[in-house]
Formats: structure tokens, C-alpha cells, sequence
């Protein structure tokens, strides 16, 4: 008798996760928005390397060109413009296209925004604004413009899923460079389809358990 009340308990508990898992196989899976802050003083140690794998983020970088630099008010770059984030050799990435700098994530993620720095108009002469790239997953360059924000802010609005790497250069130019500030993704949670599966397979399994032992 108590083994068949603990059982109905279970029985009672494994439905509310049925409905559970119904609700968010209809409301579609929700995923886990985060952010990098790449002045936030967490990623000093990436400054004058050529690769840092080993922020708690699980973000890497990576650059060509030169060594990593991370600017920031009392940054380890002595930068004090702003907080201007990652760039190559100097302070910003630079060099006409020789320098670039690659962010790595751990997994395929939905790149959301990516915040520009240090990009401002009129560097070259009148009309001539600073200029940048940047490549998707090791594809074609896309190129982005000074729209004159406050410190050369950009933000880059990308909002594409599947991205495992984003690598970034000045265009080729004697004016053009920039700094990576911080960036938004998102990250997938577990299908509702494989948490409705997983509860399936439990319930049947104690319903057949215990229809066994009635007999």
C-alpha cells in the first residue's frame, strides 16, 4: 500500500513535469543572455600576449599583428582616453588590415551586438571616417563606418546564430583604427523537446513498475 502511494506521488510529480516541459515545448526555447566586458579588469592578464584562453568566460582571444592590449582607465596599457577595451601593439587595432584580433567562444552561440570603440569621423580629412571589418566563423569581411558616437562609439547590431569566432581588422587605409569594447551573445538551453522525451521515458517506465507489481 505504501509502495503504490509513493508511486502515485512520483506519478503525480512526473505529470507537472509533462506539463512543464509542454508549456516550453510551446513557448519555444529560451536561451541565456550574457555579455563581455572587455574593460572591466577581469582580462588583464590577455594584455601583451598573443593568445589568452583561460578567462572564466570561456571566451578566448587571439591576435596576428601584434600583441594584445587592453585599454581602459588604469588599464595595463596606461591608456586613460576611455574605456576603449582590446586592441593590437599600440592601444587599437590598426596597421591596415595587418593587425586583427579574433574572439573565440567555447560553443556556437547567437552573436547579439558587438560595442566599437575609438572609430570616429573625418581621421583621414574631411569626409574620410575610420573604417573597420569583421568575419564571421573565418568568412568574407563585413565592413562597418564611424557614425560619430561619443569616443567613436559603434555599436554593431549582428544578431546571428551559430557563430564560433568573430576576428576583426582595420580596413586598408593610413587613418583607420579602432577598439573592441564589450560584446552580447546568447546561448541555447536544453530543448524542451529532450526534457519532454526525458520525462516520457520515466513515467513509463514507473507506470509499467507498478502495474507489474499490482499483479
Amino acid at each position: 500500500m505504501m509502495y503504490m502511494k509513493a508511486t502515485g506521488l512520483i506519478r503525480s510529480g512526473l505529470l507537472s513535469l509533462l506539463v512543464a516541459g509542454s508549456a516550453s515545448l510551446a513557448f519555444g526555447s529560451a536561451a541565456f543572455a550574457l555579455s563581455v566586458d572587455f574593460t572591466d579588469g577581469s582580462w588583464d592578464a590577455a594584455h601583451g600576449t598573443t593568445s589568452y584562453a583561460v578567462h572564466p568566460s570561456g571566451v578566448d582571444l587571439s591576435a596576428t599583428g601584434g600583441l594584445i592590449t587592453v585599454n581602459y582607465v588604469g588599464g595595463p596599457s596606461g591608456d586613460d582616453s576611455g574605456n576603449d577595451g582590446l586592441g593590437i601593439g599600440d592601444d587599437e587595432i590598426t596597421q591596415g588590415g595587418r593587425e586583427q584580433l579574433t574572439v573565440a567562444f567555447a560553443s556556437a552561440v547567437t552573436l547579439e551586438r558587438v560595442y566599437i570603440t575609438d572609430l570616429f569621423q573625418n581621421e583621414g580629412g574631411t569626409g574620410l571616417h575610420e573604417r573597420g571589418e569583421y568575419s564571421l566563423n573565418g568568412g568574407a569581411f563585413t565592413s562597418f563606418v564611424s557614425v560619430g558616437g561619443v569616443n567613436g562609439a559603434l555599436t554593431l547590431n549582428i544578431f546571428q546564430p551559430g557563430v564560433t569566432t568573430i576576428a576583426f581588422r582595420s580596413v586598408t587605409d593610413s587613418w583607420s583604427d579602432f577598439s573592441v569594447k564589450k560584446l552580447t551573445y546568447a546561448t541555447p538551453e536544453p530543448s524542451p523537446l529532450l526534457f519532454l522525451g526525458a520525462s516520457l521515458i520515466l513515467f513509463w517506465t514507473l507506470f509499467r513498475r507498478q502495474r507489474v507489481s499490482s499483479h
